[in-house]
């Protein structure tokens, strides 16, 4: 219970509580392995193609060959996940995928995020990454001058109220 730790929200309504992302959620759950065969064909989506806004411009999305993509091709996204950069988080590059057409893969510059959904509802993960407090924790955690980074076990901290089950 990490609010009750740092005094946060001491009345929360019954049924609900402050926990680390990492206990609520799969983070970067499914990635393509270096073995994955050259023809493999996928749909991959780049951190510039996101943008400040949320918007994916579908035109943008290129369809690669394993053996033609760039070796951060590397994650795989499902419905219902969201996609955070974890590179210079200060530019928001964040997406809800709410369906996904084909093998969709991203750069491993973007953490993919579902969430247990008996704990947290996938939209409501996405809000509260996207929100002021969300990008706030993000650049604070950031590591780096030039190409701040948010690492995995910060990331994996972030505080997200969630249901108890």
């Amino acid at each position: 219970m990490i609010a009750r730790q740092r005094g946060f929200f001491n009345n929360l309504p019954p049924g609900w509580s402050f926990d680390r992302l990492k206990d609520v959620a799969h983070i970067n759950l499914s990635s393509l392995s270096a073995s994955t065969g050259p023809d493999y064909e996928f749909d991959y989506l780049e951190i510039s193609n996101v943008n400040y806004y949320g918007i994916i411009d579908p035109d943008l999305i290129e369809h690669l060959r394993f053996e033609d993509a760039p070796s951060r091709a590397r994650r795989r996204v499902n419905i219902n996940n969201t996609i955070i950069s974890s590179v210079r988080p200060n530019l928001q590059a964040i997406a809800y995928l709410q369906s996904v057409k084909n093998d969709l893969v991203c750069s491993t510059g973007f953490n993919v995020v579902q969430p247990f959904e008996t704990k947290l509802l996938p939209k409501f993960l996405y809000y509260t990454l996207l929100s002021e407090g969300g990008r706030q924790y993000l650049e604070a955690t950031a590591k780096g001058v030039g190409y701040p980074a948010v690492d995995d076990k910060d990331f994996g901290n972030f505080p997200v109220l969630s249901r108890v089950s």
